[in-house]
């Protein structure tokens, strides 16, 4: 098992003045714990960072594998 290592500063939370929304109360969603749905918030943020984050095709592939996507 290989190690994947992102050097980059775009690989990290970027500083801004934006309010942290995982410290606001999660809601309940259609009728989910309100662990559940600030997990997926999280997930969801996550993804978002990841796809703006330049990887190479062995980064891709270990994403893809600890996340499920692979095959």
């Amino acid at each position: 098992m290989s190690t994947v290592v992102i050097d980059s500063s775009r690989a990290s939370a970027p500083h801004c003045s934006v309010p942290d929304r995982s410290t606001a109360p999660a809601k309940k969603a259609h009728g989910l714990d309100p662990a559940v749905v600030a997990a997926r918030e999280a997930g969801r943020v996550a993804g978002q960072r990841l796809a703006r984050t330049p990887l190479t095709p062995r980064q891709r592939a270990a994403v893809a594998a600890v996340m499920g996507g692979a095959r």
